[in-house]
């Protein structure tokens, strides 16, 4: 049940300013003293419940509810909100019976009854901590018991001795992760900087050599990590440059690049802190020249804050180390360009290239095949794939991606794939179930859903970004993040930049924006179009938007802490929403997928010819096969149990050749046998609805089509993990968010989307 409405006008606020929070409520029960509130923005909106004999709470549309105090809290109220409570019948205790209560904090944690209610001694209950924003210690019984399990899902039975006046309270703990400290280690700070300042989701106080930072309550809605400073001279060392951050001040902890996701947990009372990692920087290395770079046509100077018209150029590398660092200052100007065979035949492994600099030349590192780990800052203007050359690109796999600009796409649909990444981090002590895709797992898959159909036995991370991106590469960086016991589920859209195509995109860079560190667990070698994607995003969209702080990521609101698509217009049927349907996507269901001349589509003859070589490619060929296989095989090494799903696939859309038995089971072959997954859930055809169950485009359900497709999910899960199918669809709930479950008059779920088979030719 969801409903949100306003006052009788265009605006959320009144002409005082305020907003208006109004409770509606079922049977038996009262609001006190007053179902109306006017309120500032950012206020707590605070309701007493009172419950007629016989009557409890059962579920409120938005809002915390406290069971001992009876209260209902709505916080930070920015616009008008109704609040609909609805009730239950409360069962009537026999003499036997104790009240039980689950001490929540809140509204993840999930429980086999209600947030009360009666139960008889030794009765057994389940409950599960569901609550990842924060680390999750154990569970108590009674008010201040010791902890008696650390278990997310416990199963226990009640216990009259352990009950206080009747009640028996299990209670889960959490630790706070809100706050941790940068340490410059060496260095000073430099407090007007965005970073040192603060934000609307970060607070910092600097005081000394340190900064402390708090995470505000409304990021940690979302957000279970912060994201450490992009590199803009908060911190500063003369004769060094900032490598990284460290859990140690030695460098010899766990390191950080700049803008990398940071869970700031030490599993005990210390402080978390991050040190500055300094370089010492050679000057006398390098000879140069003064260099100008006017500002680009097209680029705003308040959407590039941080350019540098003028500087200078490096023109020739004198050196020998073995660690080659780029400095950000030569004799006190700033280095913003390197010059074409500046950097030849030289022997270093590992190369530095500084913040300040927003040009690399062609052909500006030559010869330098003892090249393996490249750190690379993220906002550099112009450097294309010819700065290096075949020698220098021989042996190179590592590379470490840091934020050197503030990031354009924080608060943008692009940005919040960060929180994606947090969730997999802060979930580790689980078993976890990752789905990587585009947008198709994005928009059609409710994770909370699935985590319930599981029993909570999995964390479930929706991994879907957009199909115009590389899922593979995600997928070769879960092999650092997971291990035996979790799952990838990979369910591609038939595109090849989901299947194997290994040449980098501007809309790869674009979404990988608040989670470079991706990119220092792959093999970066089995990737081309590297610097050209990079520059392609920086000079057609990065600087031509107004620069953000990273942790506004959790400002957007299309998007919920698992990584699922919320957006009011997917609670409606295609053509009843207001959002346009679009028709470029036609769907095919065999090895030949759509390829980089997509784009060129005009109209519905050039879609509808499939053997046409500019628009599609066959996926079963190298370098795509190969490619998948190689990633796959990496991700299993470790344990990690990697299944091939289907994208929802609308049926509108779908090939007219392709509506037949013949066709998909070939293709349903054509998976088994072309790819080295650990198993196929169900067939394609299970996957394709009828129109009505997507909202905008062939690959993009509504709400109604997400329930199915998550549960057609689970029960093609259940067989490759060796468990039973325990529910029907709708069983374990009938609401989670952005995932609802459509009723006919009578109350009844309607039957499957699915289209039906006896619409399909062949055998």
């Amino acid at each position: 049940m969801l409903c949100a409405c306003g006052r009788d006008s265009k605006s959320d606020q009144a002409k005082d300013g305020t907003v208006r929070v109004m409770v509606a409520v079922d049977e038996g029960i009262t609001v006190m003293p007053d179902a109306v509130l006017d309120l500032n923005p950012g206020e707590d909106a605070v309701f007493t419940l009172q419950f007629a004999e016989g009557f409890a709470f059962e579920s409120a549309t938005c809002g915390e509810f406290d069971a001992e105090s009876g209260t209902l809290t709505l916080r930070a109220v920015e616009k008008a909100t109704l609040i609909t409570v609805k009730s239950q019948t409360a069962k009537i205790p026999e003499e036997a019976d104790i009240r039980f209560l689950l001490k929540s904090t809140s509204d993840d944690d999930k429980a086999s009854v209600s947030g009360y209610g009666f139960v008889r001694d030794g009765e057994q209950i389940r409950v599960y901590a569901g609550n990842n924003r924060r680390k999750f210690e154990g569970w108590s019984f009674g008010s201040d018991g010791e902890i008696v399990s650390t278990d997310r899902k416990f199963i226990f039975k009640v216990d009259r001795d352990l009950a206080e006046d009747g009640v028996f309270i299990v209670r889960p703990h959490y630790s706070s992760v809100s706050k941790f400290y940068y340490d410059a280690n060496g260095g000073v700070i430099d407090k007007t900087t965005d970073n040192a300042k603060g934000n609307n989701y970060t607070r910092a106080i600097v005081s000394g050599n340190r900064i402390e930072i708090t995470l505000t309550s409304s990021y940690l809605e979302k957000m279970s990590c912060a994201t450490a400073f992009w590199n803009d001279g908060t911190f500063s060392r003369e004769g060094y440059i900032l490598k990284e951050y460290n859990t140690s001040p030695d460098g010899k902890g766990e390191a950080y690049q700049p803008g990398s996701k940071v869970y700031a947990y030490t599993g005990d009372d210390s402080d978390f802190v991050l040190y500055c990692i300094w370089e010492k920087v050679s000057e006398a290395d390098f000879t140069y020249e003064p260099y100008s770079m006017p500002l680009p046509s097209g680029v705003k100077k308040q959407h590039a804050p941080d350019w540098r018209t003028d500087g200078v150029i490096i023109t020739e590398y004198k050196g020998n180390a073995d660690t080659l660092i780029i400095p950000e200052y030569l004799e006190g100007k700033p280095v913003i360009a390197i010059r074409s065979g500046a950097v030849s035949n030289k022997k270093f492994t590992t190369l530095y290239l500084s913040r300040t600099l927003q040009e690399v030349q062609d052909g500006a590192f030559s010869g330098c095949s003892s090249l393996k780990t490249l750190y690379f800052p993220g906002g550099i203007w112009n450097m294309g794939n010819d700065a290096f050359d075949a020698a220098t690109y021989k042996n190179w796999t590592k590379f470490y991606v840091y934020a050197s600009i503030a990031p354009r796409y924080s608060t943008a649909e692009a940005g919040a794939f960060g929180i994606r990444l947090s969730r997999i981090i802060s979930t580790a002590d689980e078993n976890r179930l990752v789905a990587i895709a585009g947008s198709s797992m994005y928009q059609s898959l409710g994770s909370a859903y699935l985590e319930a159909l599981l029993d909570y036995d999995y964390a479930v991370i929706n991994f879907g970004t957009i199909r115009m991106t590389h899922g593979p590469l995600y997928m070769e960086a879960m092999q650092h993040y997971l291990g035996d016991g979790d799952i990838v589920l990979f369910a591609p859209e038939n595109s090849i930049y989901m299947m194997g195509d290994n040449g980098l995109r501007t809309s790869t860079i674009r979404d990988m924006e608040c989670m470079y560190e991706l990119f220092q667990h792959v093999d970066i070698s089995k990737y081309t179009n590297v610097f050209g994607a990079f520059r392609d995003q920086n000079q057609e969209n990065s600087y031509k938007r107004a620069p953000g702080f990273y942790d506004n990521v959790a400002g957007y609101a299309g998007m919920n802490a698992h990584g699922d698509d919320v957006k009011k217009a997917k609670a409606g049927y295609v053509g009843t929403t207001g959002v346009t349907y679009n028709e470029a996507y036609y769907i095919l269901f065999s090895s030949r997928y759509k390829s980089t001349g997509e784009g060129t589509w005009k109209n519905a003859k050039d879609q509808l010819d499939y053997t046409d070589d500019r628009y599609w490619v066959d996926i079963n060929t190298s370098p795509y096969m190969d490619m998948m296989n190689r990633i796959i095989r990496t991700v299993q090494a470790d344990g990690t149990k990697v299944f091939f799903g289907f994208a929802p696939s609308d049926e509108y859309r779908t090939f007219d050749v392709a509506k037949n038995r013949d066709w998909l089971a070939a293709y349903d072959k054509l998976m088994k046998e072309t790819y080295c997954f650990d198993g196929i859930l169900g067939s394609c055809h299970e996957y394709i609805y009828n129109h009505q169950y997507f909202y905008d485009c062939a690959y993009h359900t509504n709400n109604y089509g997400r329930t199915w497709h998550t549960y057609n999910f689970y029960t093609d899960l259940c067989p490759l993990l060796g468990r039973e199918i325990l529910y029907q669809n709708g069983e374990v709930g009938t609401y989670f968010e952005g995932c609802l479950f459509e009723k006919d008059a009578d109350g009844n779920l309607l039957t499957s989307p699915k289209f039906p088979v006896e619409f399909l030719s062949g055998k």
